[in-house]
């Protein structure tokens, strides 16, 4: 099990020391078809070939399909587990369909409940980053009556909506501490 969490580490490592989503021309010469699917299955994407088939057909190089769809099982074998896609999905990253229809009854609350948390802190940030920037826009001494009074109607309204961001996100945030404790999470 270790060497699999190893081995997932240094893929995803190696992915985002990459960054490019498709392959540089280098890349395509020097592909080794099965890591390159490994990789994309391990972080949970959907099959990526067709995009490898369009970056690499510019230098007249076809990707070995075989190579890349046995090392794409693998690295959905690594991502297709409860915890990597309840970690994945705190993050608003990867889904449980990419996994194996089968696997699908048991990996979704694992994705939801992430998912749901993800959700009510995105929404709670950004309800904080409007709030500032109305606040802020006050900070302005220049400001004319009629604006002024605009952004605090504005500042007025958010604040009435403060509690109830709050309460989703502490529903969100209690639901996942559960959902942990009773999955050894």
């Amino acid at each position: 099990m270790m060497n699999n969490i190893f081995k997932v580490g240094l893929i995803l490592g190696s992915v985002y020391l990459g960054g490019c989503a498709t392959l540089s021309p280098e890349e395509c010469q020097t592909a080794r078809w099965d890591q390159i699917g490994e990789q994309d299955g391990a972080l949970g994407k959907e099959s990526q070939l067709a995009q490898h088939y369009k970056a690499c057909s510019k230098i007249n190089i076809v990707p070995n399909q075989s190579l890349y769809e046995s090392g794409y099982k693998q690295g959905l074998k690594s991502y297709c587990q409860p915890a990597a896609i309840y970690d994945r999905a705190l993050v608003g990253k990867g889904s449980y369909t990419v996994c194996p229809t089968e696997q699908h009854a048991k990996l979704r609350p694992f994705y939801n409940t992430a998912h749901q948390f993800y959700e009510a802190g995105k929404s709670r940030e950004s309800f904080y980053k409007e709030l500032d920037r109305y606040q802020d826009y006050l900070l302005d001494r220049n400001l004319k009556k009629e604006t002024r009074d605009i952004y605090m109607k504005k500042v007025r309204e958010l604040k009435r909506d403060q509690d109830k961001i709050e309460r989703d996100y502490e529903y969100e945030d209690r639901q996942r501490r559960r959902f942990e404790r009773e999955n050894g999470l």
